[in-house]
């Protein structure tokens, strides 16, 4: 659609300019035929500039019109289909065992298992690989207009750096942290693809909670991609909150939660702080809670391990973390002087 009659060039461009059809046109909606490239992938720009001479009376009108439309041109077979074959739900102390089916009869695939809770906390979404390979490419473009003003579209994105516990003085990275939240991320390392499936066993996640499982395909035709979620839940339930870290002299309480989803009968709990360990035997019906005190305590500084065991129908759940005790206090920054009763020793070894 033509805001004003001018003069109207036509481009079709990828990497760079593949044609360029020029004509005269009236203001309104103009049908033009544009012979258009068949062996460019992913697609191409049709980009159209229209102008019109500086008239009198035009003045302060617009001179200028552009307009731009991405046109897909992808074989299908670019696209991978990728099937995940997994248990949806599964417990804290079970492999999860992955199979992949696509249609690529041979290729590779990298398969990712990440605690859902990490993305949750910054909305992280996986990029879909053929979205990136395979979309829109943004146009890069740079001209004069006719005021000799050089107008150019530069998409910037904004950068974000997140972290916790981290200090940006670097003594910090010599200070210990203590292991008091544990969460889990681990990827495969490249499988191949044979008669179009692979398989991957990961080990057990040691933890309860939402899992994403993430599956990246390519052969030498395309790529694929697939996302699904796992949840982790077992039929006891152990919820523990610990301290950050001790200092040296200081008593402090971690708390144990114990949460029945299933009548199991006789529970065993066994809490072990450093060398100290309590036994409680509890009995537990679906729906009950058990709630219980970890009390953390050290003279000097160094490394607690601090683990949780539960046993019931002959299973032994077991949590394990390191708790750091150190200095109730500790310098990042030592300042010395030293005694030069001369001016000029400085300078000499």
């Amino acid at each position: 659609n033509s805001p004003f009659a001018g003069h109207l060039r036509v481009m079709t461009a990828s990497s760079d300019i593949i044609d360029i059809f020029e004509a005269d046109v009236e203001k309104g909606e103009v049908t033009l035929s544009v012979d258009l490239p068949t062996d460019v992938e992913p697609g191409f720009q049709i980009l159209a500039t229209l102008i019109r001479p500086v008239g009198k009376g035009s003045e302060h009108l617009p001179q200028l019109a552009l307009g731009s439309h991405w046109i897909e041109n992808l074989n299908k077979s670019r696209r991978l289909n990728v099937d995940i074959e997994t248990e949806r739900t599964s417990q804290s102390y079970v492999p999860v065992e992955v199979i992949i089916r696509t249609n690529a009869q041979n290729g590779s695939a990298v398969l990712m298992l990440v605690d859902e809770g990490i993305h949750n906390l910054t909305d992280f979404k996986n990029i879909n690989v053929e979205d990136h390979f395979y979309n829109e490419r943004e146009l890069s473009l740079g001209f004069l207009s006719n005021f000799g003003q050089l107008l150019k579209q530069d998409s910037s994105l904004v950068s974000y750096k997140v972290g916790g516990d981290t200090l940006t003085l670097a003594s910090d990275k010599n200070v210990q942290k203590s292991d008091f939240f544990r969460t889990f991320h681990v990827a495969s390392p490249i499988l191949s693809i044979e008669n179009g499936q692979t398989s991957f066993e990961f080990s057990e996640p040691g933890f309860e909670g939402k899992l994403r499982l993430v599956a990246l395909v390519a052969s030498e035709f395309g790529v694929g991609f697939e996302s699904i979620n796992i949840q982790i839940k077992d039929a006891v339930s152990i919820d523990v909150s610990l301290p950050r870290f001790v200092g040296t002299g200081d008593l402090l309480n971690g708390k144990i939660t114990l949460r029945a989803h299933e009548t199991v009968g006789a529970t065993v709990l066994e809490k072990s702080v450093g060398a100290t360990l309590e036994v409680s035997p509890l009995k537990f019906k679906k729906g009950q809670k058990f709630d219980d005190v970890v009390q953390i305590t050290s003279s000097e500084p160094g490394v607690i391990p601090v683990i949780t065991s539960v046993k019931y129908g002959g299973l032994n759940v077991v949590r394990e973390f390191e708790i750091v005790s150190r200095s109730p206090w500790y310098p990042y920054t030592e300042m010395r002087s030293a005694s030069l009763p001369l001016s000029k020793d400085l300078g000499k070894n």
